[in-house]
């Protein structure tokens, strides 16, 4: 499990970070100096992307400095990851937070296995393309095998991204992409409630 603690770089290297014991689970902590999670975090991810992919796009703040720690921190996470990956682990990269992490780490391990699963919606491709970094978002992405999103409409608005700003061949009935000699698998996986479960309680339990 790779992630950054919720701490400072500075806090790390005092010793007052105390990862969780668990024998089933190896923990890896990233370090983030405190600059690097204002412009990575609370910057490029959460004033750049999110407002952009949620269709603000008056609410959306386009800086070079921001996209290039957010691009150095999401090498720094590929960087992590790629001891497991070149043990033929499978590398599952969530959010928009890491958009570019599958870049990175294809760079290093060619036969890396990437999976990539995006909670947030994904825009049309007018809306995308506002963003000056858009193709490198897209080609990050691309270097995994498999990306899901929530729901089809993010699913087919990624392929057409991909097909409109970078060229790609696009296969929309079978939801994949060619990109750099591999075919990536799209797919639309809603991580939701257990609906039915819900569903049978409701018809069951007295009002």
């Amino acid at each position: 499990w790779i992630g950054w603690p919720g701490i400072g770089r500075e806090e790390q290297s005092e010793g007052r970070l105390a990862l969780p014991r668990d024998e089933g689970v190896l923990y890896d902590a990233v370090p983030l100096s405190a600059h690097e999670v204002a412009q990575y975090y609370g910057g490029f991810s959460n004033r750049t992307l999110w407002p952009l992919f949620h269709y603000f796009v008056g609410r959306t703040r386009i800086d070079a400095s921001m996209w290039r720690i957010y691009d150095a921190v999401n090498k720094r996470f590929a960087e992590h990851a790629m001891p497991f990956a070149r043990g033929g682990e499978l590398v599952w990269i969530q959010d928009y937070q890491l958009l570019r992490m599958a870049h990175h780490l294809r760079q290093a391990v060619p036969d890396a296995r990437i999976a990539s699963f995006l909670h947030i919606p994904f825009p049309a491709s007018d809306v995308l393309r506002v963003l000056p970094w858009s193709r490198q978002v897209l080609r990050g992405m691309l270097a995994a095998d498999v990306v899901g999103f929530q729901v089809d409409s993010y699913a087919m608005h990624f392929l057409n991204a991909a097909a409109r700003l970078l060229g790609c061949d696009v296969d929309r009935d079978g939801w994949s992409v060619e990109y750099d000699g591999r075919a990536v698998q799209v797919v639309a996986d809603p991580i939701s409630i257990d609906a039915a479960s819900v569903m049978a309680i409701a018809e069951t339990t007295e009002p």
